[in-house]
């Protein structure tokens, strides 16, 4: 009874931080860019980048800006558009 109890206690909290499973299968690269470290993986037009590192209660504005840097950086390509929330931030990819 007790190991059910863990189980359902720690099951759900394991799946913080995991990619999309759009992405589970890219490679992953991280950048740090500013204070905060990203895990970036790209598939054909969409990058993902997941925020690794603790703030206080940040906003999407306040890390769309250096997310969309780092999805830049590892993909080569420029951001044509960026949304999600502070911890994971999906960008569409313009690679002309």
């Amino acid at each position: 009874m007790r190991l059910l109890l863990v189980l359902l206690l720690i099951l759900p909290l394991s799946a913080c931080g995991m990619p999309d499973p759009h992405f589970a299968a890219s490679p992953v690269a991280r950048v740090r860019v500013g204070e905060d470290l990203f895990e970036v993986r790209r598939r054909g037009l969409l990058a993902e980048a997941v925020r690794r590192n603790a703030r206080l209660a940040p906003r999407l504005e306040a890390v769309a800006g250096p997310a969309r840097r780092a999805m830049e950086s590892v993909t080569g390509c420029r951001m044509a558009a960026v949304m999600g929330d502070a911890a994971l931030v999906l960008g569409v990819l313009d690679c002309r």
